[in-house]
């Protein structure tokens, strides 16, 4: 095992998903919000660039794709992947079909990745067939991109974590991943060892990810034996860590 608490937040760059989620709704308050929140966009993706390494990932809503994939490809910069939330943040809130055809847009858009949420509220409830045919039909949509699970752990407790992984695992979902970052709570030691030990793809930590707590969530988001910070295995959803 590598020294983790030996690692910068820069360090970890290669496993980053940099996200901007806001929609226009978020900048009301000031005089022209339209305008606001495409500059505060463009400010993000100029960011995201200049970053030295840059992110794995760019992790945003499907509606600004092709807007972004078109600019990656004008300055050189495809090797960065595209992510897009679907079913998001509230994924009780829209019925699969509606998340099946926001995955096939967001794909159509030039979407790599794509990360659904977890209809937790109906796991607490017990409602497990309703969840795994949710799950089932949106990794059906996902037609090879990456599959990500959106859990909001802190609204659950360890055995509906336990539980979430298996249905994850049943449909055969490449990463399981804490929180939206809209939630109460984001990621935890706890959770993300839970995750880890029941689920046998990767791991996304995300909410409340700082570069205090870095290490303690990557050593228990890790593969017990791992040499390096592999994206395929190991994933950071940020909005400002880097």
């Amino acid at each position: 095992m590598f020294d983790l608490k030996a690692i910068a937040p820069a360090g970890v760059a290669g496993i980053c998903d940099h996200t901007f989620l806001h929609r226009p709704e978020c900048f009301r308050k000031d005089a022209d919000p339209l305008v606001a929140y495409h500059k505060a966009f463009g400010t993000f993706v100029e960011a995201a660039l200049k970053l030295a390494p840059a992110p794995y990932a760019m992790c945003i809503r499907a509606e600004e794709l092709s807007r972004l994939r078109r600019h990656l490809a004008e300055v050189g910069r495809k090797d960065i992947k595209l992510a897009a939330v679907v079913g998001f943040p509230v994924g009780d809130a829209f019925p699969p079909d509606v998340k099946a055809a926001e995955v096939n847009w967001a794909i159509d858009e030039g979407a790599d990745e794509i990360d659904t949420v977890l209809r937790w509220d109906d796991l607490r409830r017990g409602e497990l067939r309703r969840v795994a045919d949710d799950l089932a039909i949106v990794a059906s949509a996902a037609r090879g991109a990456v599959f990500k699970v959106i859990f909001e752990v802190c609204y659950l407790d360890e055995a509906q974590i336990v539980q979430a992984c298996r249905l994850c695992e049943d449909v055969g979902a490449e990463f399981v991943k804490t929180s939206t970052g809209f939630a109460a709570g984001g990621a935890t030691t706890k959770a993300l060892k839970l995750m880890r030990a029941n689920f046998s793809g990767g791991v996304k930590i995300s909410g409340g990810v700082k570069a205090g707590n870095l290490a303690d969530l990557l050593g228990a988001a890790l593969d017990p034996n791992a040499t390096k910070l592999d994206p395929a295995r190991i994933r950071i959803g940020e909005s400002s860590l880097l």
